[in-house]
């Protein structure tokens, strides 16, 4: 799960680099991702 989490948080920073806009649902996921990696990855 930790893999994937960073695979998230990597491909929105590229995303993000290209001035492109996440939606709603995109960020929640994002959120979701970063909150994971900070606890551990448990």
């Amino acid at each position: 799960m930790s893999a994937s989490a960073a695979e998230v948080l990597a491909a929105f920073k590229a995303f993000s680099a290209a001035g492109l806009v996440a939606s709603a649902n995109d960020r929640h996921l994002v959120s979701e991702a970063q909150r994971h990696l900070a606890q551990g990855g448990l």
